[in-house]
């Protein structure tokens, strides 16, 4: 997601954080079979992501919010937030 290519994924877990459906990426059902090979086609069908694109816009907010710089800042946040009610 933060290079800018389409992903299919499971929804499980905080993936589906991050995969914005039909912008960045594409969801299924954990161990769905069926569900991840309809993504797949979707995807190929998808005037994006068979370009191996996704939604700018998307792109942009996505690689904003998983930047290292963000990511260490929410980190430090939550640390000091646990050291705080310790």
């Amino acid at each position: 997601m933060v290079a800018g290519l389409p992903v299919i994924s499971s929804s499980i877990g905080g993936i589906p954080d991050y995969v914005v459906p039909g912008k960045n990426g594409l969801l299924a059902s954990p161990g769905n079979g069926p569900e991840f090979f309809e993504a797949i086609r979707r995807a190929c069908s998808h005037p994006l992501f068979s370009q191996g694109a996704v939604d700018p816009a998307t792109f942009a907010q996505t690689r904003d919010y998983l930047s290292p710089e963000r990511m260490a800042q929410n980190f430090l946040t939550a640390y000091r937030a646990a050291l705080e009610k310790t």
